[in-house]
């Protein structure tokens, strides 16, 4: 019965809504919480990027930071120590555009060198 009714949908139905859905995907703001794997930096010239890499339970996740504030403090984290929470858009590259981040495990090194605000 689902087959026979989708056949009878047009292609011409269905694009409108695909791009509607999309377009909603990527306007979702959405929060992640993983290990702190991997960092390097993509550019720093004329705006500084810098990607991440977080474990989390099921996959790992490609995030980017345009902060260059944030992108300095997390190039001096040492990896496969801490657990960061994570909010932020994804782009057409499948990418987590970072906007906010918080430290779940603060301990006596980010005591010292604070924290990002």
């Amino acid at each position: 019965m689902i087959a026979s009714t989708l056949t009878n949908i047009k292609m011409e139905e269905i694009v409108p809504v695909l791009r509607l859905l999309w377009k909603e995907r990527k306007t979702l703001v959405e929060t992640f919480e993983g290990l702190l794997i991997d960092t390097y930096v993509l550019q720093e010239q004329p705006m500084m990027l810098t990607g991440i890499n977080l474990q989390l339970e099921d996959r790992v996740i490609n995030g980017l930071l345009k902060d260059r504030y944030l992108a300095k403090y997390i190039l001096r984290l040492p990896l496969n120590k801490y657990v960061l929470e994570v909010s932020g858009k994804w782009n057409r590259r499948n990418q987590l555009v970072i906007k906010k981040m918080l430290i779940k495990n603060i301990d006596e090194y980010i005591k010292i060198i604070g924290t990002p605000e």
